[in-house]
């Protein structure tokens, strides 16, 4: 009988529908943890959780037997679900089209772990640049004078920066 084993660990990013800060206090504790279920329920693990109120980071393991854009697409549904008949707001909860996932090693799963664990002492360190933190962190050095001018041609775009435009 065979046997599989994998290991399939990711950084996932993705944001509130026009980046609106409605992950409110009252709601992010209640909304990680019902994600982390979603998660369970897909044959998932939960690593960390963590973001601010327009986006959300997640490290997750996740099971080979699904695609991780159908994880991401059922999390962002069911949750948005979920706090729409939760929670009284004034505004529709809804989450961004797109997202961002990224391969992690175990050797850095603590290093991943302590970036999302420290969302709020990061962003108050920075201008919010959108995707550019993102950009610097994951493309390689000489891609960031050609990311820089192309985030300022598209920096008020709402959608995912394809890197692969970057390279032209």
């Amino acid at each position: 009988m065979g046997t599989t084993y994998t290991n399939l660990l990711f950084h996932i990013v993705f944001s509130t529908k026009y980046r609106k800060n409605i992950i409110t206090p009252e709601i992010q504790e209640r909304l990680y943890e019902y994600i982390g279920g979603i998660l369970r329920e897909q044959k998932g693990i939960l690593l960390q959780i963590g973001g601010m109120p327009d986006h959300v980071h997640i490290l997750a393991k996740l099971s080979p037997s699904l695609a991780i854009s159908d994880v991401i697409r059922n999390t962002k549904a069911s949750s948005s679900k979920w706090c729409n008949e939760t929670f009284q707001t004034n505004t529709k909860f809804a989450w961004q089209r797109g997202f961002g996932a990224f391969s992690v090693s175990f050797s850095n799963v603590a290093q991943v772990q302590k970036y999302i664990e420290n969302q709020q002492k990061h962003h108050k360190k920075r201008v919010s640049w959108g995707l550019r933190p993102m950009l610097y962190t994951f493309t390689a050095p000489q891609l960031l004078q050609s990311a820089t001018k192309y985030l300022a041609l598209h920096a008020t775009s709402n959608r995912c920066v394809d890197t692969n435009a970057l390279r032209a």
